[in-house]
């Protein structure tokens, strides 16, 4: 369960790839929760088509949050992605 200030987490380990299966973490608090995997082969795929993320079950729940953009590694900002 997460709270107000909670920092949710889903990435993807392409460093991890193994067998065609891309492991998938997702994180509560900097802490891993759940692991899952996808197939995946990137001579197949570009690394831009996957989107790793979140999805909510109960229509009755409303979430307010923060997306944080990171390219190789690197944290931008807004300004910088328009660029």
């Amino acid at each position: 369960m997460a709270y107000r200030g909670n920092v949710v987490g889903c990435k993807a380990k392409f460093g991890e790839i193994q067998n065609g299966t891309l492991p998938i973490v997702f994180t509560l608090n900097g802490k891993e929760v759940c692991t899952t995997s996808m197939s995946y082969d990137p001579n197949e795929k570009d690394i831009s088509s996957v989107y790793p993320y979140i999805g909510i079950w109960d229509e009755d729940v409303s979430v307010v949050f923060k997306v944080r953009l990171y390219f190789c590694g690197t944290r931008k900002t807004n300004e910088q992605i328009k660029k």
